[in-house]
């Protein structure tokens, strides 16, 4: 599908596209860091091996336990922090 705007229309969505990525850039890294230790610490979800295959649970962050890694992590896509991945 395609649309045809006009200049005015351009401009409008140039802005709000602005708009929303300067909201995004006030995240700083270490409240995003928080935020996503705080989803792989709570949020269940479903593994492809181990204890939550059979029922969802929190993956959790190597940030909170040492001996873990970012494998299967919910956030591992946003996260800032560098990832490690089991060999």
């Amino acid at each position: 599908m395609q649309y045809i705007l006009n200049e005015a229309e351009y401009q409008e969505i140039l802005e709000l596209r602005s708009r929303t990525q300067s909201r995004l850039g006030r995240l700083s890294e270490k409240k995003l860091g928080e935020l996503c230790v705080q989803i792989a610490t709570t949020m269940p979800v479903k593994w492809s091996w181990g204890p939550g295959k059979d029922k969802p649970m929190p993956w959790g962050c190597i940030t909170v336990n040492e001996d873990w890694h970012c494998d299967e992590c919910p956030v591992r896509d946003i996260c800032p922090l560098d990832h490690d991945y089991s060999k």
